[in-house]
């Protein structure tokens, strides 16, 4: 796969960093794959939640829509109910 790489930096604890490596090897992968791995799963969660507010929204307002054409004239407040 040729794709652009870009070198990431961040500090994280020595534990944090040790059980990592631990569940890497469980896992018989190393850490560089597994990082990439659970970031991708995160964009996929993050967007399937974001698609997922999108479309509620989306039905909110069509409901909403449809609430306010449907316009009801009650000469009383008994007519209402």
């Amino acid at each position: 796969m040729n794709t652009k790489r870009r070198l990431m930096n961040f500090r994280v604890p020595i534990d944090v960093i040790s059980g990592f490596q631990n569940v890497c090897n469980l896992n018989y992968t190393n850490m560089t794959r597994r990082v990439i791995w659970l970031l991708k799963e995160d964009i996929k969660n993050q967007s399937n939640e974001f698609k997922e507010h999108q479309l509620n929204t989306k039905h909110i307002k069509e409901i909403a829509d449809k609430k306010l054409s449907q316009r009801q004239d009650y000469s009383t407040w008994e007519e209402s109910y």
